[in-house]
């Protein structure tokens, strides 16, 4: 790049350019690649003056800006990129914020959700009515599915009485809602006593009405909360 007089005493050039030499005292250069201003003070040697902005006006006139203003112009940049950071980062904390709520919603719904659960045991009748299975005080509404009664020991001259009583209120009586006699051989074996859900309370009993005293297995099922 040939070395360009802007105005009289100003000059302009690449850094690798050879700078003008009898000048007039007090002339400037500036490197349009380094954006480093040289001057001479007798017209041959020339040194740093500072590093400047240079804007051109529209006259073809310019102005330059020292040094210290391209470290506000950086420093400006470098403030507004923290700011701007700082937004992002509490833009995406309110999005991290957000999905944390619907993830515990959702947990919360998922663990809510019942699983089947089961338990059981070996009744031996006596002749009285035994319970067969009893949920006394459920804490919630509590949902049992099904009683199941084996009776692969009953025989032919056998008979036994199934009943299912509910609570309807606090500390009230159990009340009847279904009986079932089962005399002779059963077929199939395994007998099953659907249940309702209940607030206060559930039980199916067994009584061995005819015949000898025979112990019978059964399992219950029913929905509970994790």
């Amino acid at each position: 790049m040939a070395i360009t007089q802007l105005l009289n005493g100003h000059y302009e050039g690449l850094s690798t350019d050879d700078k003008p030499v009898g000048v007039i005292a007090g002339t400037t250069f500036r490197e349009t690649d380094t954006r480093a201003m040289y001057i001479t003070y007798d017209g041959t040697n020339w040194i740093v003056a500072d590093k400047r902005v240079r804007i051109t006006n529209e006259d073809g006139s310019f102005l330059d800006f020292p040094q210290e203003f391209d470290d506000l112009i950086a420093a400006l940049a470098a403030g507004f990129l923290a700011a701007a950071t700082a937004v992002a980062l509490a833009a995406v904390k309110v999005v991290v914020d957000a999905i944390k709520v619907v993830v515990d919603v959702i947990q919360a719904k998922t663990d809510a959700i019942p699983i089947l659960a089961e338990t059981g045991g070996t009744l031996t009748t006596d002749g009285n009515e035994q319970n067969v299975y009893i949920s006394d005080a459920p804490s919630g509404i509590f949902k049992p599915l099904a009683v199941k009664i084996d009776f692969t020991a009953h025989t032919a001259g056998e008979t036994v009485v199934v009943k299912v009583y509910y609570r309807i209120k606090t500390g009230g009586d159990y009340i009847l809602q279904d009986s079932d006699e089962y005399a002779g051989l059963v077929d199939p074996e395994l007998v099953n006593v659907a249940l309702e859900a209940n607030r206060f309370g559930v039980k199916v009993t067994m009584q061995k009405t005819v015949g000898t005293n025979r112990a019978y297995d059964w399992a219950v099922i029913y929905e509970a909360v994790p």
